[in-house]
């Protein structure tokens, strides 16, 4: 009997997806301040190298620039009595999706 010989190759393809973007999260020092007092919040928890953005959904007060690796740091002052309510966002980059939206 012969032996043959066979010739050829293989290829194959993958589809590669981006990683989770995890969860927004953040943290603010001091977490209690007076009327016209500040407290600086820091954003964490989203993958990627996307910048954090941030939003006021209630309370009295506003928000400073962003700052710090990848915008992860805001300043919020205290325009009146209440508690002020921050959303954090990340939309993501090219290599992760966006985190999911957190608080602080």
């Amino acid at each position: 009997m012969g032996t043959g010989r066979y010739g050829g190759y293989a290829s194959a393809n993958w589809t590669i997806n981006k990683a989770s973007g995890g969860s927004c999260s953040g943290s603010a020092s001091p977490n209690i301040i007076g009327y016209a007092g500040t407290s600086t919040l820091t954003a964490s928890g989203a993958g990627g190298t996307g910048n954090y953005t941030y939003s006021i959904v209630s309370g009295p007060g506003t928000l400073g620039t962003p700052s710090g690796t990848r915008n992860n740091t805001v300043v919020v002052t205290s325009t009146g009595v209440g508690t002020v309510v921050v959303n954090i966002n990340n939309g993501g980059d090219s290599n992760y999706n966006a985190a999911t939206q957190g608080t602080g």
